[in-house]
């Protein structure tokens, strides 16, 4: 067997007015991607290699492309798109005779004009390899399933974990799933059923209901007849016709394919209603004061709307603003993302006075907060630069760009202690799982951004209708909302 594997990525959101453009990703060919040790840990290409190396006396992989955005935002540029294209067209062009195809893909990939990015790449995979050739990938549960998609692939595999500790297995799966076919020459057969509901990732943790109960579903479905079964919640921060959920079945035989999808769908949309946010939840400014009278500290906010992770530009003030204006005391906010003033910061000495102009106040004006404080410390980590300032009881770190809030290690290299502080702030969604361990009590704190929760809030134009919870009270049939290959 002779294996082409490749992973291109990008959770896009439309709302972000800042295009994404080519020197946003960071692109390996050919063999660079197995000498990638991060990327061979930590992802789902990494459990797809893992696999197919243990079958390494039948299978012949063959690296194509790994492009992965720095860092996610707004949609990915026609020019930038159009790039990635070439060079994995030209890679996959190049692999000769190739049986099959193994994708790390995420699933919210979306380009300018609204072009569905998994799906226009499946098309022109199938028209490289031919029809006969599978083509295998592994997805987000936040990612969207689209007619396309499963018009030019032949399997998917769905992450089954929020906060996403399931990557390396789901590569796993996926590669068993094209191996076993190809191994005993069957076609795969998917069929979903489409979901017409937002839900985004802080209302859908797996550990929490109805996550967790949906969840276990998923594995109750499988069986010698159904080889994987995936739920997907679609992204709600892109503005496209084909944004929805999704409740997706791999069998041997299309008949059990379709029963398994009609059966899932129809028990998520059981459930559809008593999705809310897994995590206590406030406006930014009731969180504050909460944390400030808790008696159990440190509190963690978590500042969901303006979330780099899921597009989010992590330069919003407002939540910074609200903490000055409160006088916070032992209070840390991390992080806002403004290449000029962690710049400035570089250029003066630690201990320093400085005055910055930082950021933008919300979404609609923006007007930079203007500060004043002592430059603590300035760090390059990982190959951003950063910068923390003390603004009397207050510290904030700026970065150079945004900077996923995953790591307790990244405040660790800027001398920061976080068992010092009683109430920390950061730009994320639901609390990565490196954090909860410092943290005595967690709040999602609401606050303008590009990621805002309040979905009713946002100017959607494109969206297929009725789509929850937009709509209310509207009727469901799976077998109307069916789709299979």
């Amino acid at each position: 067997m002779k294996i082409g594997i490749g992973l291109i990525k990008h959770e896009s959101n439309s709302f972000n007015p800042e295009l994404t453009e080519i020197d946003d990703f960071k692109i390996l060919r050919g063999a660079e991607i197995f000498n990638n040790e991060v990327l061979m840990k930590n992802s789902s290409m990494g459990g797809m290699v893992d696999f197919f190396a243990r079958k390494n006396e039948e299978v012949e992989l063959v690296p194509l492309v790994s492009a992965i955005p720095k860092y996610l935002g707004g949609l990915i540029s026609l020019e930038a798109y159009r790039e990635i294209k070439e060079i994995f067209f030209d890679k996959l062009r190049s692999s000769q005779n190739l049986d099959a195809i193994c994708m790390d893909f995420h699933g919210s990939m979306t380009v300018e004009d609204g072009i569905d990015g998994e799906g226009d790449l499946l098309e022109g995979i199938r028209e490289i390899i031919g029809p006969g050739n599978p083509v295998v990938c592994s997805l987000d549960l936040h990612g969207m399933v689209t007619k396309k998609m499963i018009k030019h692939g032949d399997g998917f595999v769905g992450y089954r974990t929020a906060p996403h500790v399931d990557k390396f297995e789901t590569g796993n799966k996926a590669a068993n799933l094209l191996y076993d076919a190809l191994k005993n020459n069957y076609q795969l057969k998917t069929a979903s059923v489409f979901l017409p509901l937002l839900v985004s990732g802080e209302m859908s943790e797996t550990e929490k209901e109805p996550m967790k109960s949906l969840i276990k579903e998923l594995e109750n479905a499988e069986n010698g007849s159904v080889l994987s079964a995936s739920y997907f919640l679609g992204f709600p921060w892109v503005d496209v016709e084909f944004n929805h959920g999704a409740a997706l079945v791999v069998g041997r035989k299309k008949e059990a394919a379709v029963q398994t999808a009609l059966k899932l769908g129809e028990r998520f949309w059981q459930e559809h209603k008593n999705f809310d946010f897994t995590t206590e939840t406030h406006s930014m400014d009731q969180a504050l004061k909460k944390a400030r009278v808790s008696e159990k500290k440190p509190v963690y906010i978590c500042d969901c709307g303006d979330n780099p992770g899921a597009g989010g530009s992590q330069n919003m003030t407002y939540t910074l603003h609200t903490m000055l204006k409160m006088e916070l005391e032992r209070a840390l906010l991390g992080v806002i993302a403004d290449k000029k003033a962690c710049s400035y910061c570089f250029k003066k000495k630690h201990g320093s006075r400085v005055n910055l102009k930082l950021g933008r106040f919300n979404v609609e004006d923006p007007t930079p907060l203007e500060i004043e404080g002592t430059l603590k410390l300035t760090v390059t980590w990982k190959g951003v630069q950063a910068a923390v300032i003390e603004l009397d009881g207050v510290e904030v770190v700026i970065t150079s760009e945004r900077t996923a809030m995953v790591d307790p290690d990244f405040f660790k290299e800027l001398g920061i202690v976080l068992q010092d502080y009683d109430i920390v702030v950061l730009k994320g969604g639901y609390l990565a799982p490196k954090f909860q361990t410092y943290a005595a009590q967690v709040l999602f704190g609401l606050a303008p951004g590009y990621t805002n929760q309040i979905f009713e809030e946002l100017n959607y134009k494109n969206l297929s209708r009725p789509i929850y919870p937009l709509d209310q009270n509207f009727e469901f049939n799976a077998q109307d909302y069916l789709f299979f290959s």
